[in-house]
Formats: C-alpha cells, sequence, structure tokens
C-alpha cells in the first residue's frame, strides 16, 4: 500500500496497479520511461492500444487520487 500519514492513498484492489506504476516510476525517478515500455510491462496480456489507454487511466487515477504527484508525473 502507498500511504500517507497513515492514510492509504490508493485502496482498494482497482488501485494495485496504479500503486505499482508508481512505485516503479519512484525507482526510474530521473530517468526517462518510455511509455510503450511501461504499458508492455504492466499490461503484457493487452493489445498495444489496449496497454496504453490502460496506462493513461492508471495515471490519470494517480494523479487525481494523490494531487502531489501532478509534478513528479508530469513527464510520464
Amino acid at each position: 500500500a502507498i500511504s500517507q500519514n497513515g492514510i492509504n492513498l490508493l485502496p482498494g484492489r482497482r488501485n494495485t496497479r496504479a500503486a505499482l506504476l508508481l512505485a516503479y516510476l519512484l525507482l526510474q525517478r530521473g530517468k526517462r520511461v518510455n511509455r510503450e515500455q511501461l504499458a508492455a510491462t504492466f499490461w503484457p496480456d493487452s493489445n498495444g492500444v489496449q496497454a496504453r489507454t490502460n496506462l493513461r487511466g492508471a495515471l490519470i487515477a494517480l494523479r487525481e487520487q494523490v494531487p502531489e504527484l501532478t509534478a513528479c508525473l508530469e513527464n510520464h
């Protein structure tokens, strides 16, 4: 879980992949990360278009649920 001050920022099973994506991006901080690579890594069973749609949705969810991350996610 991703939490701040004891509050889970991304609760629920629906946000599991978003939390994993956030953790991955934090580990890659300062490096350019290719969207195609992210989409293929996190949605390997989806075709390219669907994987990119899923990635876009996960990034939107992160920005909406944890507004403090907007600056960090700016380039993704």
